[in-house]
C-alpha cells in the first residue's frame, strides 16, 4: 500500500508523502475531531500543508525546506508505544487499539475515524555494529598461495562486515613491527585495498602483533564499551622475533599478550591458520588454545573460502 502512495504521488508530479500521511491521503482514515489533527506540527516550526507536500517555514531561511518524512527509520520494530507526534506509525497496533470503537456499529464506513490516542508508533532496536579487526601475517612464511588464500578469505569477511555496517581495522605484521595500517573505519573498501596490496617478506613479530591488537581493542573499548568485537588473526602461528633477545623471552611475550586478549570484554577471536600442509601445525594449535580462539585452517576452505568461512563462523 505504501508503494502505491509513492507511485501515485510521483505520477501526479508531487513529492511523496510519508507512509502515515500517505495513508490519510487515500481517504481510508480521518481524524475523529477535524479541529485536532492527528499529526501535530514539528516542535518549534510552523507546518504548512499543501496536498501531499509538507513544508516547514523556518524564519532563519529565505526558502522553506521539505521535511524528510519519507526517509526510512533506523532499527527493527520490536513493539509499539504511544505515537506522541512520531511519524513512524505502527498501523497494526493503531487499528487494534481503535478496533473496539470502529466495530461497535457493525461494518465500519470509510474513512475510519481515528483519535490521536489511537496512534501507536514503532519501538525500534538498533543493533550496534561490531569492530572487526584484521591482524594479518605478512612475513616471508606467508608467501605464495597462502597469502592469496588469506586475502580471498579476508575480502569475503570484509564484504559481510560492510553489509552488517560494522567498522573494520587492519594490522599487518612483518619484520620487527606490527603497525596499525588502518584505524577503525566504516569504509571496508579501504581495508580491502590494503589487504590486496600487502607485500610479504621478513621475520614474524607475532608477539608485537598480539600486543598491537590488544592496544587497538582496548582503545576501542574506552570509546564504546557496549559493542561487540571480532579479532580475525591470519597467521601460521610461527613467531620468530620479539622485542627482547632470546627464544624463551619471545614465547613469554606471545603468551602474555595472548592471555591478555582473552580478558577483553565482548571479544570473539578467530584464528585463520595459514600453516602449509607439509608443516607441523602445532604452533597454530597452541596459539588458538592460548587465545581461546576458533581455529579454521585456510587450506580446508576450498575454492570459495569466504562463503565456507562465513558458514563455519555462523
Amino acid at each position: 500500500m505504501q508503494g502505491d502512495v509513492a507511485t501515485a504521488a510521483a505520477r501526479d508530479g508531487k513529492a511523496p508523502a510519508s507512509p502515515s500521511e500517505g495513508l490519510f491521503g487515500l481517504g481510508l482514515f480521518a481524524p475523529a475531531n477535524a479541529d485536532a489533527p492527528l499529526l501535530a506540527p514539528l516542535p518549534g516550526e510552523e507546518q504548512v500543508l499543501s496536498g501531499d507536500r509538507e513544508r516547514t517555514a523556518n524564519p532563519g531561511r529565505r526558502r522553506g525546506r521539505s521535511v524528510p518524512s519519507g526517509r526510512p527509520h533506523r532499527g527493527h520494530p520490536w513493539g509499539s508505544r504511544p505515537a506522541d507526534g512520531s511519524r513512524d506509525l505502527a498501523w497494526t497496533q493503531t487499528l487494534a487499539r481503535a478496533a473496539p470503537r470502529l466495530g461497535a456499529s457493525g461494518a465500519p464506513e470509510l474513512p475510519l475515524r481515528l483519535d490521536r490516542t489511537d496512534l501507536r508508533a514503532h519501538r525500534r532496536r538498533i543493533r550496534p555494529g561490531r569492530l572487526v579487526l584484521f591482524t594479518v601475517d605478512a612475513s616471508g612464511s606467508m608467501g605464495g598461495e597462502r597469502i592469496a588464500l588469506a586475502r580471498r578469505a579476508a575480502v569475503g569477511l570484509l564484504r559481510d562486515a560492510y553489509l552488517q555496517r560494522d567498522q573494520v581495522a587492519l594490522i599487518a605484521f612483518a619484520g620487527r613491527d606490527a603497525p596499525l595500517l588502518l584505524r577503525p573505519t566504516a569504509q571496508a573498501e579501504l581495508v580491502r585495498r590494503a589487504v590486496a596490496g600487502l607485500p610479504c617478506g621478513g621475520t614474524t613479530p607475532l608477539a608485537s602483533a598480539l600486543q598491537r591488537s590488544l592496544d587497538t581493542l582496548a582503545a576501542d573499548g574506552r570509546r564504546d564499551d557496549g559493542r561487540r568485537r571480532l579479532l580475525v588473526l591470519i597467521t601460521d602461528g610461527r613467531g620468530n622475533v620479539g622485542s627482547h633477545p632470546g627464544h624463551e623471552a619471545m614465547l613469554a611475550e606471545q603468551e602474555a599478550a595472548a592471555r591478555a586478549l582473552t580478558t577483553v570484554p565482548r571479544l570473539r577471536i578467530v584464528l585463520l591458520d595459514a600453516t602449509d600442509a607439509a608443516r607441523d601445525d602445532r604452533p597454530a594449535i597452541n596459539l588458538a588454545a592460548l587465545l581461546a580462539a576458533q581455529r579454521v585452517r585456510l587450506r580446508d576452505l576450498g575454492d570459495e573460502p569466504h562463503a565456507e568461512l562465513l558458514t563455519r563462523l555462523g
